[in-house]
């Protein structure tokens, strides 16, 4: 589908971030996104198990892997795919898209993360604060270099680790 959009309007693939970065950049956003995001996530994980954040809905515990099997497909699968595809349609088809029609691309940066936490309401309205501030901080790198590698990578990061070992332990599922 984004692929369509950028074809049907004037936003070129190269505006929708997907163009090299050199290695320095890209490994220092790749692996300050993913930290952060990851010890958010763990504090996250702390305060639900302390109950001072509501639980995870059940639609949430119902997609954590629980097999060997699932972890694979979760890491090699899923976690790439989100990463790749959330990020080229939210941080970088949908943020170009918005850069022409707003005011400023901090305005752009806050409707497409806004989007993209609504995109994520099966988790709760918790889950839609997480993903909108995940998007919000996905952005930086997009808006400072241009591009949506470094971002992509670190989504990539966020949800295999999320997936094969937060999540469970975030949802009493043990993690591995």
């Amino acid at each position: 589908m984004g692929v369509l959009v950028v074809l049907a309007t004037p936003v070129t693939f190269v505006q929708a971030g997907l163009h090299s970065v050199s290695a320095a950049p890209f490994l220092f956003w790749t692996f300050a996104l993913a930290g952060a995001s990851l010890a958010a996530l763990g504090l996250v994980v702390v305060l639900e198990g302390q109950g001072w954040l509501p639980p995870e809905p059940e639609l949430v515990r119902a997609l954590i892997p629980e097999t060997r099997k699932e972890m694979i497909w979760a890491m090699f699968l899923i976690a790439p795919t989100a990463g790749i595809c959330e990020e080229f349609l939210y941080r970088g088809v949908l943020l170009a898209l918005l850069s022409q029609w707003t005011p400023s691309v901090a305005w752009a940066v806050a409707i497409s993360s806004v989007a993209f936490g609504l995109a994520h309401t099966y988790q709760g309205a918790s889950g839609v604060v997480r993903a909108a501030l995940l998007g919000a901080l996905l952005g930086l790198p997009v808006v400072r270099l241009g591009s949506i590698l470094p971002s992509a990578a670190a989504h990539f990061l966020i949800d295999a680790v999320a997936l094969v070992w937060l999540g469970p332990k975030m949802l009493g599922k043990g993690g591995h």
